[in-house]
């Protein structure tokens, strides 16, 4: 499959998507770190940093990343957390002419802020094949997040998976060009082994935007193999006739949580940019019906663009509704962590669901029970479980 440089020009719509959903993550994952008692060091590796922005300036993820740091140690509260710890940042650039421009970059931005007392730049010039298996053995008991945001599938093979996997203190971003894997079924199956069934899924499907999805089932099955409790999420990225993706993956449903709570803050179903796409078209659309001299606020009719928004979240929000209302209806008695699992397993947010079981709490006639008495909160969420179950989901009659 050919490779494509994607410094070159300037970002388009679904990549700056991508880099924010990177960053929005960081933003989550880096307080974990902070504020946690339990670990003293930790890694942020960017595999594919790229020259660090694009042709006009617009910054990429190792931009991205110094400036997200930079804000959380400019918060006054949390500079004693940033002296007691030791954070690493590794950029990784395979090109020694965007390697150069890296660091040129990177040395701009150093020049302008104080960020050398309490972060640990390290700039690489390697191969992935290189790179992840010379440092991975040796930063896995840390604390780490990795961007992986490759050009193609072929970092995505069974054996680099199945080691992230095993990393149980490691969060990961892991791209895919989803389409290439739908249009080279063959070359996708020797470089990702794709099991039986989602070679099957793969041939038989014809929704183009499941795609991503189908090579995520797959990820997710591989992944339970190795540990019953990761957590695989999956974001599409629609680019022009192209089909993108980034998968997630966790040892720690809080890292699930997060990553999803990014997700939705910039997508309206919290699994794809399928909205900006919808609301792009009909913008280009609209633009092209404009009149010489008429306003460009024009150009867009806002109404139907919420329309598309709301359309989009109801049909998301009614596949959970089925879920829940399903596993409810299966067992008479459940709790809050199941449902909790069950709901970022789903892609959903743990406030999703407890909107959800209260409008079904007559339609179903459940109870919520916390210590023998009852409640008025379902208690899904992190906090309410993270010691285990501590509400009882009872379906009477």
């Amino acid at each position: 499959m050919p490779q494509i440089d994607h410094h070159k020009d300037a970002y388009r719509p679904a990549t700056i998507t991508k880099l924010e959903l990177f960053e929005n993550y960081l933003r989550e994952w880096l307080p974990v770190f902070l504020k946690s008692s339990y670990y003293k060091e930790a890694n942020i590796v960017d595999f594919f940093s790229g020259p660090g922005e694009d042709n006009l300036g617009k910054p990429g993820s190792p931009l991205r990343t110094l400036q997200t740091v930079k804000e959380f140690y400019d918060v006054s509260s949390l500079q004693d957390d940033f002296k007691q710890k030791r954070l690493n940042i590794i950029f990784n650039e395979a090109s020694r002419k965007k390697c150069e421009q890296l660091k040129e970059a990177i040395k701009k931005f150093r020049d302008g802020n104080e960020i050398s007392d309490y972060i640990n730049i390290h700039i690489e010039n390697k191969k992935f094949e290189d790179l992840f298996p010379e440092i991975n053995p040796v930063i896995q008991e840390q604390f780490n997040l990795y961007f992986i945001d490759q050009s193609g599938l072929e970092h995505a093979n069974q054996e680099t998976f199945s080691e992230l996997c095993r990393n149980k203190r490691t969060d990961f971003l892991l791209f895919l060009a989803a389409s290439a894997a739908n249009r080279f079924k063959d070359v996708a199956q020797k470089v990702l082994n794709l099991d039986d069934v989602t070679m099957n899924e793969l041939e038989s499907n014809s929704d183009f935007y499941q795609v991503h999805e189908i090579l995520t089932n797959g990820f997710r099955r591989r992944a339970k193999e190795i540990s019953p409790d990761f957590y695989i999420v999956p974001f599409s990225l629609k680019q022009v006739s192209n089909l993108y993706g980034v998968i997630f993956g966790s040892h720690n449903i809080l890292g699930a949580d997060k990553f999803l709570s990014s997700a939705w803050s910039i997508s309206t179903d919290g699994s794809s940019n399928l909205d900006q796409d919808m609301i792009e078209k009909m913008k280009k659309k609209s633009e092209k019906q404009l009149s010489p001299g008429q306003s460009q606020l024009f150009a867009v009719d806002k109404l139907r663009a919420e329309q598309i928004k709301g359309e989009i979240y109801s049909a998301k929000i009614n596949q959970l509704e089925n879920k829940i209302e399903y596993y409810i209806q299966s067992s008479s008695t459940t709790n809050n962590l199941e449902v909790y699992k069950l709901t970022i397993n789903s892609g959903f947010l743990p406030k999703h669901a407890n909107e959800l079981l209260l409008s079904l709490k007559n339609d179903c006639n459940l109870e919520f029970m916390k210590d023998g008495k009852k409640t008025r909160s379902p208690g899904i969420g992190y906090k309410q479980t993270k010691d285990g179950p501590t509400v009882e989901i009872i379906k009477n009659g």
